[in-house]
């Protein structure tokens, strides 16, 4: 009787076994497939390198970050949206101190044209095939006009932070 009872479980066991080691393609998935590749999303729409470009020539690279912030985000990585306020803060300080120590003679679209192609390698660099990807996959594009609202947006305080440059530190502009 308990080698009868032995039996019986071995031969459940190797059906179980049998019916798992099964192909059968019309059986779903045991994981998802989607969030294994990393791939997970919100499904907002993304800003292209486009985009990003377009934000940064309407408001310094803040903005272009800003954008690239908001990609991350709905990309699944919601942790980078503050590094990408700081690079953009960083980048922007640093095209207003150019501005401010370059010759008056020196023509000022070669720093704003400058910091836009800068800021599109950038964006192609760190995000553009992954958008790309994710754009032949269905997700929607952002507008172009949201990324000029965020453009000029992101220009207000760096408008102010000018502004208050050369009202407390008159030297500096002249």
């Amino acid at each position: 009787m308990l080698l009868g009872a032995q039996i019986k479980r071995l031969q459940t066991a190797l059906t179980r076994y049998r019916r798992d080691m099964e192909f059968d393609p019309y059986r779903p998935p045991s994981v998802d497939a989607q969030a294994f590749r990393g791939d997970a999303g919100t499904g907002e729409p993304l800003f292209t390198t486009q985009h990003v470009t377009l934000a940064t020539f309407f408001g310094t690279p803040l903005a272009g970050f800003v954008l690239m912030g908001l990609n991350e985000t709905r990309m699944g990585r919601p942790g980078q949206m503050g590094k990408m306020i700081g690079f953009g803060i960083v980048a922007s300080a640093v095209v207003l101190a150019i501005a401010l120590v370059v010759p008056d003679e020196f023509p000022s679209f070669v720093i704003t044209l400058g910091s836009v192609f800068g800021m599109q390698a950038v964006a192609k660099q760190m995000q553009g095939d992954e958008v790309m990807e994710r754009l032949s996959k269905g997700v929607p594009a952002g507008s172009g006009w949201h990324a000029f609202g965020i453009g000029l947006l992101c220009l207000v305080p760096i408008v102010a932070v000018a502004f208050g440059i050369g009202l407390f530190f008159p030297s500096l502009i002249s």
